[in-house]
């Protein structure tokens, strides 16, 4: 998102909470999300808008991002996806075949505490642009941004 589009998003916003914002804290808000499309963005803010508790407060970028998706979402996924497909974790069919009841549990909360790991260490930017909360259209030139940095780390090590 270009600084235009971040100061044409946030100022509004700012006026709605009463907050007069400084060049110097614009320019640190902005460097923080500077990476996250400017749709996305606006759509994460107007999230935080409507949220009934955090909604009452100006949205931080932990707020906003937050607003992607939290912890109890990523584990409710991860366990429908362990549900829909027990082998995710890379256990072989056999193996689940032939595995108790307590064993696929213990398999299944061990993978989406895996998956609810993963979620908290990722970066803001893979965060929203992995969310289901956001029209896939917003994320797209995320996601792409994300897939060339990752080449470019495979290819230089």
């Amino acid at each position: 998102m270009t600084k235009t589009d971040f100061v044409k998003i946030i100022a509004p916003v700012a006026e709605y909470y009463g907050r007069t914002l400084s060049d110097a804290a614009l320019q640190v808000y902005y460097e923080a999300a500077k990476e996250i499309s400017a749709q996305a963005f606006e759509h994460l803010v107007r999230m935080h808008i409507a949220h009934p508790e955090q909604g009452r407060f100006f949205p931080t970028l932990a707020h906003v991002a937050a607003q992607a998706g939290e912890e109890s979402d990523i584990a409710r996924h991860a366990g429908i996806d362990f549900d829909n497909e027990p082998n995710i974790d890379g256990t072989g069919w056999f193996d689940c075949n032939h595995e108790t009841k307590h064993d696929r549990e213990q398999r299944r909360r061990k993978y989406i505490a895996k998956c609810v790991d993963q979620w908290r260490s990722a970066p803001a930017l893979e965060r929203i642009a992995h969310s289901e909360n956001i029209p896939i259209r917003y994320r797209t030139p995320m996601l792409k941004a994300i897939a060339s940095i990752k080449l470019l780390e495979n290819d230089h090590g």
